[in-house]
């Protein structure tokens, strides 16, 4: 029951962020419109009146501007609203995949765990492991540069993370796990390797020592 619950989260939060993209198309066309467009002879906040401030003859131009305006404000509010949404179920997805069985973390050891099978193959990876800091929290867990990110956590192939969103979901993940493993699977080689990585303070910056890019 437990994982049909992650499976049903992994599709709301899919969901979400799919609307959440589908806004922000939305909302670069309005603002298009009110910048670079017919509507930039006001642009986001002008006047609607002409030089002399008499109201403008263009009567359609000035409709048009006013409801791409209020409309922009009104998905630019949706938009908080689906950004805080993805937050809140990104916290209760990471806290139910810890009680799973699928997502249990591993005893820590030096060695990482790897493995190669023909499912593992296809993940896509949607992170890449930039610098790792010497004596870091990453270093410690064996995480190298040029590692693929599979899943982190409760992030992985079935929420399906894609660029600058992978990233801020994982850094969520951090933010609610200090202190405590979180299950890393990358891929290094050809191969898989599955490591505990503990977000922790240590001498340098940040609580994990490594800067991670979109794969």
């Amino acid at each position: 029951i437990m994982q049909d619950d992650q499976t049903a989260m992994f599709t709301r939060m899919r969901e979400t962020i799919s609307k959440k993209d589908e806004l922000e198309k939305e909302i670069q066309e309005l603002r298009d419109f009110l910048t670079t467009g017919k509507g930039s002879l006001f642009g986001l906040s002008g006047p609607l009146v002409d030089r002399e401030g008499y109201p403008h003859k263009d009567v359609e131009l000035v409709l048009a501007v006013r409801e791409a305006r209020s409309k922009l404000v009104r998905m630019q509010n949706d938009h908080k609203a689906l950004m805080l949404q993805i937050e809140k179920e990104l916290q209760e997805l990471h806290r139910v995949s810890k009680n799973t069985k699928d997502t249990a973390i591993p005893s820590p050891s030096k060695a990482p765990q790897v493995s190669t099978s023909r499912e593992e193959e296809k993940l896509v990876p949607f992170a890449r492991v930039n610098t790792v800091a010497a004596g870091s929290p990453a270093q410690g867990a064996d995480l190298h540069p040029g590692d693929l990110v599979l899943s982190f956590g409760s992030i992985g192939p079935y929420n399906d993370p894609q660029g600058p969103d992978a990233l801020r979901l994982v850094a969520g993940v951090v933010r609610d796990s200090i202190g405590q493993p979180i299950r890393v699977a990358v891929r290094r080689g050809g191969e898989t390797a599955r490591l505990t990585l503990t977000p922790r303070r240590w001498e340098g910056e940040g609580v994990l020592g490594c800067h991670l890019l979109p794969a």
